[in-house]
């Protein structure tokens, strides 16, 4: 199964790039917020895929240095509550997304 076969939903959101913490966090707490806050499906974990085209749905991968680490991750969601469990995963080749 591939990026291209999962559409977003109140579960799922997709990301060409990294949010931009020191410019956009408040784009970045709006999204975390709204997977979040969505009633549908309480049950399942939330997903924010970085490095798929948006539209597109096809992996595209990004510049790591670009990324934010899990500890920068755990501190922002620090002022989340309740404060929502993150696990920051990595996939090192585009070519491998989905399979």
């Amino acid at each position: 199964m591939s990026s291209e076969d999962l559409p977003e939903t109140s579960t799922l959101e997709y990301k060409e790039i990294p949010h931009d913490i020191k410019l956009h966090r408040c784009e970045f707490y709006k999204d975390i917020l709204s997977l979040l806050n969505s009633s549908e499906f309480p049950d399942e974990d939330r997903f924010l895929v970085y490095g798929v085209k948006d539209q597109e749905r096809t992996p595209c991968g990004y510049d790591r240095s670009k990324g934010n680490d899990d500890a920068t991750y755990q501190q922002l969601f620090e002022k989340i509550s309740p404060r929502p469990t993150i696990s920051v995963c990595r996939y090192r080749s585009v070519s491998n997304f989905g399979r």
